[in-house]
């Protein structure tokens, strides 16, 4: 079986995407979408250097529950539950919370 290479761009583009088309998503529905799972190791390592780069936002540093962040929400195109969750309450990398955004 060979090695999956650019797990790190594979797993951005699979949480991008879930948070984009799902609204929210958790560490384990990344790693749904691959026949060989990253690790989870990789999951969340890769989850919060999206969440660094404000591409995904949580409620706090203890939150399981990840979504669109500013610059995803910056792109438009969500869904429709995506939009719905991101207005639910707009967070910003580092849990600090903001009334809008401005772009």
């Amino acid at each position: 079986m060979a090695v999956m290479e650019h797990t790190g761009a594979a797993v951005a583009g699979r949480a991008i995407k879930l948070a984009m088309t799902e609204g929210s998503f958790r560490n384990e529905d990344v790693r749904r979408g691959f026949g060989r799972p990253p690790s989870r190791h990789t999951v969340r390592r890769v989850l919060r250097q999206l969440e660094a780069d404000n591409w995904l936002a949580r409620e706090g540093d203890e939150s399981r529950l990840w979504r669109a962040g500013f610059q995803a929400r910056a792109l438009g195109d969500l869904s429709e539950r995506a939009e719905r969750e991101a207005e639910r309450e707009p967070v910003e990398s580092g849990g600090e919370r903001r009334g809008g955004f401005d772009l």
